[in-house]
């Protein structure tokens, strides 16, 4: 956790359960933004995070492409893409928060329920 008067930052990661059982993997960061103005450029940051992949085939860079999909129910959601083909990364955005997570794979409608509640807050 890292914080100042401009914004705060929190990174969480699951890959197991408590008891040892195999579990998916989550890893997510949240940046909480106290000074609106700073919104645009951090959401950007995360935005830009593939765009230095100047040496990469066409047909496998990366980039996150607007979805607002309905199922995560934030007032803006990203995801990743490789051309048309997406990914388990998003970008999530509530308020002042901006959420970064990755899955090990495309969630389900109850994994992004669950992920929703406990992120957006």
């Amino acid at each position: 956790t890292r914080e100042s008067f401009l914004l705060a930052q929190f990174a969480g990661r699951q890959d197991s359960f408590p008891d040892g059982w195999p579990a998916p993997e989550l890893n997510y960061s949240i940046v909480e933004v106290k000074l609106p103005a700073l919104f645009d450029l951090c959401l950007n940051d995360y935005l830009d995070r593939y765009n230095h992949e100047r040496d990469v085939p066409e047909e496998d860079k990366r980039y996150f492409r607007k979805t607002n999909d309905p199922a995560w129910q934030a007032d803006s959601v990203y995801q990743l893409y490789t051309q048309d083909k997406a990914k388990d990364e998003y970008i999530l955005c509530w308020g002042n928060r901006i959420v970064y997570i990755n899955f090990d794979e495309i969630p389900t409608a109850e994994q992004i329920a669950i992920a929703a509640e406990k992120l957006s807050k």
